[in-house]
């Protein structure tokens, strides 16, 4: 987090354009760096950070694939139900800069709904941490639904707490 902090205040102060990237696997084109812009990359901020039992939360990096994901929340015997056909290569972070739904998403709902909180880095290289993962949070406005869905355009995600819930029966 603190080298993404660096970064982004050298990016700031000599005034260059960043672009978050992640998995690479977004069809869109919104990671693209088409005008010079310098293409921070993710990929190796690509770790389980913690487990709470009790409120059933993952926190993860933001470059952690989403099928890693997967796994560390099967090792707990839960699952993180949001899921996509590129789960071995998209990074949780991207999914949750596009707010994507996947071949879940009628049973389970899009992203936003399994994001507990967010560690933001802003434009000045400021770090926000988002909701914290609570479930009721009456202290102000819920920054963390504006950024989900954003594209990096408010900041960078680079960590996240997922809600994790019972596996589906077997069919």
């Amino acid at each position: 987090v603190e080298d993404v902090q660096a970064v982004v205040q050298w990016a700031n102060a000599h005034r260059v354009a960043l672009v978050p990237s992640g998995g690479r696997t977004g069809l869109s084109g919104g990671a693209v760096a088409a005008n010079g812009e310098l293409v921070l990359s993710l990929e190796r901020m690509n770790q389980a950070i913690d487990f709470n039992a009790v409120d059933r939360t993952l926190t993860v990096q933001a470059g952690m694939p989403l099928e890693a994901v997967h796994n560390a929340a099967r090792e707990q015997g839960l699952v993180y139900p949001v899921d996509f056909a590129s789960r071995g290569s998209c990074a949780i972070g991207g999914t949750i800069a596009t707010n994507a739904g996947g071949i879940r998403v009628i049973r389970y709902g899009n992203t936003r709904s399994w994001i507990a909180g967010l560690t933001l880095v802003t434009a000045t290289g400021e770090g926000l941490q988002l909701n914290r993962g609570l479930v009721k949070n009456s202290s102000g406005y819920d920054l963390r639904q504006l950024v989900i869905g954003a594209e990096g355009t408010l900041g960078i995600v680079v960590q996240a707490q997922l809600w994790l819930t019972d596996a589906p029966p077997e069919s």
